[in-house]
């Protein structure tokens, strides 16, 4: 099922940009809960008495793991590829220091600290992390059972049953990464279609630019709009009583706007770069440009009120599988829209046999259809067949 084809392959851009926001927030957020407990640590150790050299090394490695950790967080600004090595490298750290503090206490109080170390990994939500913490987390157990069984000991009872131990340990790790994959899952679903949605808008914006200059009388005029913006910014100068420093951008903006090439205006404006140069071209006012495309979402989403309760309900996400509906609805919602891609809309040609099942079996459609009725198609075609030929006697076969 992951192999399944895009609907739109742009979705995995908008779903890397997710990612990579919600990356630097965990991220972050694991930083501070490891500073936290390494602040926790070393005051242990002091109130304790610990031996000189350990405070000292403990406290080093905890530096160098937060010093890691800003590093990766700047550099990954730039490059996503730092966050994600910083995953791997901060969470097998972490893990490694506990082993070293319940090694030398030799105590089994510090046990806890490694599922406390798997839920702080588990921040992250990666399942490569959590796979290769999971297996760390198994060796250890298994290291201490084996050359420090004593750990486990209890007072009261002298009999004490390793495997039984080893057991409830290895069961709650289990329960532990179960919960963990599922959330994790949960993530990975949410970017999809939160990601999905946002390629939509874009595509119904275009699709509204396109219809605005088939229907509307007034045609989309923006060659007064730099002109009109140089005057605002030179009345804005002379009313505060200082230098207009806008002009030479507006006229950048203007000349990049008719397609002159970037090296001739480095040449015209010194004072620019480069980078100058691709923020300013992000202000170019087109028919097609991503400015007015921010205009026109502003514009229409004013005109429609939306409860906050609303942003994040199952409304969001389109699928022809909601769990509130009867199986009857989903039969019905899935023969509609079977129906309308099979004859055809406006704009829109009718699809043959073989390019519909291609749509539905191995595009992201797969997985908005209920089960039993994905298997109704993917098996009998022709009930569905029926159904169009029902409603609508032209419709050829092909």
């Amino acid at each position: 099922m992951s192999l399944k084809q895009r609907i739109f392959p742009e979705v995995e851009i908008y779903k890397e940009k997710i990612e990579v926001k919600y990356l630097v927030r965990q991220n972050a957020f694991v930083l501070s809960l490891i500073a936290l407990l390494g602040l926790l640590s070393m005051t242990y150790l002091i109130i304790v008495q610990a031996e000189i050299r350990m405070i000292m090394g403990l406290g080093a490695a905890f530096i160098v793991i937060l010093i890691f950790n800003i590093a990766s967080l700047a550099y990954g600004m730039t490059n996503i590829e730092f966050l994600k090595f910083n995953k791997f490298i901060t969470s097998i750290s972490f893990f490694t220091l506990i082993i070293i503090l319940i090694l030398y206490f030799q105590s089994a109080s510090f046990i806890p600290l490694l599922f406390l170390g798997y839920l702080i990994v588990a921040i992250y939500k990666d399942l490569k992390v959590l796979g290769v913490i999971s297996l760390y987390f198994v060796l250890t157990i298994s290291m201490l059972l084996l050359n420090y069984s004593y750990l486990f000991d209890f007072r009261n009872n002298p009999s004490t049953n390793y495997i039984v131990i080893g057991f409830f340990v290895f069961f709650f790790l289990i329960l532990l990464m179960i919960s963990t994959y599922i959330t994790t899952k949960e993530s990975k679903f949410f970017y999809n279609e939160i990601s999905f949605s946002k390629e939509k808008e874009v595509r119904n914006l275009d699709l509204l630019i396109e219809l605005k200059e088939k229907i509307e009388l007034e045609t989309f005029e923006h060659s007064n709009f730099y002109e009109k913006t140089k005057g605002l910014f030179k009345d804005f100068s002379l009313k505060l009583k200082i230098e207009d420093i806008f002009q030479d951008k507006i006229d950048i903006i203007d000349k990049l706007s008719h397609d002159i090439d970037k090296e001739v205006l480095l040449k015209e404006y010194p004072d620019f770069n480069l980078d100058d140069l691709n923020r300013l071209e992000k202000l170019i006012l087109t028919k097609d440009s991503i400015l007015r495309k921010i205009a026109l979402k502003i514009y229409y989403y004013n005109q429609k009120k939306i409860h906050e309760k609303e942003i994040f309900s199952e409304n969001h996400f389109e699928s022809f599988n909601k769990s509130t509906d009867d199986i009857e609805v989903k039969i019905i919602s899935f023969a509609i829209f079977f129906v309308i891609l099979k004859k055809g809309l406006p704009g829109i040609k009718s699809m043959s046999n073989e390019a519909l099942y291609d749509a539905i079996i191995k595009t992201d459609f797969y997985h908005f259809i209920h089960p039993d009725i994905r298997e109704i198609y993917e098996k009998n075609p022709e009930v569905f067949n029926a159904i169009v030929l029902d409603a609508f006697s032209e419709v050829t076969n092909y």
